[in-house]
């Protein structure tokens, strides 16, 4: 496993019952202990492994704002895969875009996303859906992995964003380890988190501030709660 999760692993092993991630939906609360965040992020590393994606390969993420999605991204990061975080609400124009010019070799996609996905965005990208309570099911067991195209690879890069393109087209955005290792160690330190702290999550990991204050929160041992909508009352009940 990639060491980048070591600071987690230590939160697991010292707080293994304490809850990390959570979302509350339905009239109830979904809950993630961080020795069973451990847990899921092993299996679905393992799983990646097994279907054939290695180090450096891209694999585009899709998700809304859930705890599954922290999980996807960070069982990537486990076998040192490139996480690509993509809005899923752009127009499908743009998204295909996107989707092409990345040259993945596999999409992860929440269930709700699934649901509305057009498959003709991505033809011969394999697809698997991350399923609510966290479990990877391969929509194409037959599938089989294409091979990238892309030469010189900098292994030193973990996550691809991109701006919103409010000033023309948007840009992909390069984030090394060091670059989220540094990010979420400043956060926990600036804002002083500690593991009796709760955080309130609003984005996607699509944006580099949610991003961001995953990460802090993870590392901190920290309680974080996925806020379904942004109206005020649901926050409040949150």
């Amino acid at each position: 496993m990639n060491k980048f999760l070591d600071p987690i692993w230590k939160i697991a092993k010292k707080h293994a019952n304490k809850t990390c991630l959570q979302i509350y939906e339905k009239n109830v609360w979904y809950r993630i202990a961080y020795s069973e965040l451990q847990t899921q992020i092993e299996e679905a590393a393992h799983f990646l492994k097994n279907a054939g994606i290695n180090k450096n390969d891209r694999i585009i993420l899709l998700s809304e704002n859930r705890p599954e999605a922290m999980i996807a991204y960070l069982s990537i990061l486990a076998i040192d895969a490139t996480a690509v975080l993509i809005d899923y609400n752009l127009p499908k124009h743009e998204l295909k875009k996107l989707i092409d010019f990345v040259d993945a070799r596999m999409l992860l996609i929440s269930e709700k996303f699934r649901h509305d996905f057009d498959i003709a965005l991505t033809p011969q990208l394999p697809i698997i859906t991350v399923k609510n309570g966290f479990d990877l099911c391969n929509d194409n067991p037959d599938f089989s992995l294409r091979k990238s195209s892309i030469i010189n690879i900098d292994p030193t890069v973990a996550t691809i964003l991109f701006t919103s393109g409010t000033s023309g087209h948007a840009r992909a955005v390069m984030l090394t380890y060091n670059n989220l290792h540094s990010s979420a160690e400043m956060g926990k330190q600036r804002i002083q988190l500690t593991e009796n702290d709760r955080m309130l999550s609003f984005l996607p990991i699509h944006h580099i501030a949610s991003l961001s204050q995953n990460l802090a929160g993870l590392f901190a041992g920290v309680t974080n709660t996925f806020a379904e909508k942004l109206g005020g009352r649901q926050l409040l009940l949150q």
